[in-house]
């Protein structure tokens, strides 16, 4: 497993440093380096070197979302798996809520602008946030 993990981490930083003009395949890159970062801190020992490259992942997504528009599956996408991996494995509520709110309220303002051809995936992660927002909130988990 250790040797896949690491296969893709390469792959993408390749991948990534012919990128930077696009913010949509930078997005895509960083997520799935992210992505992988989270799922190997799920099989190693908590708060790990996997999660800090994890979290440096998605904190370079946000970065680069802000130039796409609020109802973008690549954006929406970015900011659930972000807020899941504070939930998840920081075990910090508010930070989860907080980012997944953030980000349904802005997808939900910008509704209207969302293209025809992103409609089902932008709503399909729409309703993710949605949901875990209400999971989130009904726990009492955040303080």
């Amino acid at each position: 497993m250790d040797k896949v993990y690491q296969e893709v981490i390469n792959m993408t930083n390749k991948l990534k440093s012919h990128s930077e003009e696009d913010p949509e395949a930078c997005i895509f890159y960083n997520k799935m380096q992210g992505d992988y970062h989270r799922y190997k801190s799920e099989y190693t020992k908590p708060n790990s070197t996997e999660l800090y490259q994890c979290k440096l992942c998605y904190a370079a997504i946000l970065e680069h979302t802000k130039r796409l528009p609020p109802t973008d599956p690549i954006r929406l996408s970015a900011a659930l798996s972000y807020s899941v991996m504070f939930y998840e494995q920081f075990n910090d509520t508010e930070a989860a809520v907080q980012l997944a709110k953030e980000t349904f309220d802005a997808a939900i303002a910008d509704l209207d602008t969302l293209s025809d051809e992103n409609y089902k995936e932008s709503t399909l992660i729409m309703g993710l946030l949605r949901d875990n927002l209400t999971l989130w909130t009904s726990t009492g988990d955040n303080d």
